[in-house]
């Protein structure tokens, strides 16, 4: 497994946990192979992704753009692109009592769900990402990965 990992604002994160965190989202889902880029970026800086692929004028907390890995059986197959708003997970953990380096690891995790086919489009669908996504983040608190 190939991950790239890019950083254009402070990370609370040491790039080897945010290796071990994907690496283990990515084991449960049973995928061993694949190129993954992760950025980290600032509100200002996810809000102009989020306006031009989703025509959405806010900020939001983390993107997904899906690579090549369900079109064609290419190894390694390129999973794709995960941005992460830091920003975002600051104001959100203050909101819900939560650290920074776990709301940062739930958009991680919830960023390779939908790299690895999970959807959140309908009521259904959130819930059963949402379960896996709680699972895998109580995982890696109990691995005290974070």
């Amino acid at each position: 497994m190939k991950i790239n990992i890019f950083k254009k604002t402070r990370v609370p994160i040491s790039d080897k946990k945010i290796e071990k965190i994907i690496g283990l989202v990515l084991k449960n889902e049973k995928i061993s192979r694949g190129i993954l880029n992760i950025l980290f970026l600032n509100n200002a800086e996810i809000l102009t992704l989020n306006r031009k692929f989703r025509k959405v004028n806010t900020p939001t907390d983390v993107l997904a753009f899906g690579g090549d890995a369900f079109k064609r059986k290419k190894i390694p197959r390129f999973l794709g692109d995960i941005a992460v708003s830091v920003e975002m997970a600051e104001k959100r953990a203050r909101l819900y009592g939560n650290s920074v380096k776990k709301e940062c690891a739930l958009y991680i995790i919830h960023g390779v769900l939908h790299l690895v086919g999970y959807d959140d489009e309908s009521l259904l669908k959130r819930k059963i990402m949402l379960m896996r996504q709680e699972m895998i983040l109580n995982r890696i608190c109990e691995t005290k990965v974070l």
